[in-house]
């Protein structure tokens, strides 16, 4: 759905503003836990489980994981840092207030709820964000292999310096998405860019794309 104001409306991303925090220690990441303004010092896990907790006004500077279950999971006014995780499980999981950074190999998000959220640095081989819900999330030099938007409703997202190999996007509902900002190797479901903002140099490289899934042939 384009913008009703006829223009792209930018992210409105709060600023991350963390008061005094307490020591947090490894053994309080447990499925259920209610955390509140901690700060972790460098975590090397086998495997985190955050399974239904709730994190709130707190930071992970360093973390990383074999693999992480964060099923449920919610968290409000969190910092993520230098993230090296294989494999992380965070369907229906919530998102505010957030920033993150680091390596995640396969990011399962799939109906999670997104909302003022910052990717900074990352490279994501899957990004599955299927049936999620977005609103006000900036991607800021990322590289994204795989990023997942089908059935998504997303409202003002923005790419900047973002590679992104290949993106989905079939009946995804898009409002006020930027992709000026990104490098886009291919499409699934071109047609249903309806919402999305390209710069000029861009449609050149996606008319091919457009070409091939209406059925045109381009030829000399």
């Amino acid at each position: 759905m384009p913008s009703p104001t006829g223009t792209t409306n930018a992210p409105r991303i709060s600023a991350l503003r963390l008061g005094p925090l307490a020591p947090g220690l490894p053994e309080q990441l447990v499925p259920g836990a209610d955390l509140d303004s901690l700060e972790f010092g460098d975590l090397a896990l086998s495997e985190l489980s955050l399974r239904g907790a709730s994190v709130a006004k707190s930071r992970l500077p360093a973390l990383s994981a074999t693999e992480a279950d964060l099923t449920g999971a919610q968290f409000s006014e969190v910092e993520f840092a230098r993230l090296n995780i294989p494999t992380v499980r965070a369907h229906r999981s919530r998102w505010s207030e957030v920033t993150m950074t680091g390596r995640i190999g396969s990011f399962q998000a799939h109906e999670a709820s997104f909302r003022s959220v910052r990717l900074v640095a990352c490279k994501l081989g899957l990004l599955n964000l299927r049936n999620a819900s977005l609103l006000d999330v900036e991607i800021v030099d990322c590289r994204i292999d795989e990023l997942d938007l089908t059935h998504a409703k997303v409202r003002r997202i923005r790419f900047e310096n973002t590679q992104v190999n290949r993106i989905e996007l079939q009946h995804a509902a898009l409002q006020d998405v930027d992709l000026r900002g990104a490098t886009i190797t291919s499409v699934d479901a071109v047609t249903n860019l309806r919402g999305t903002t390209f710069a000029p140099w861009q449609i050149a490289d996606l008319a091919p794309l457009m070409a091939r899934e209406v059925g045109i042939r381009i030829e000399d």
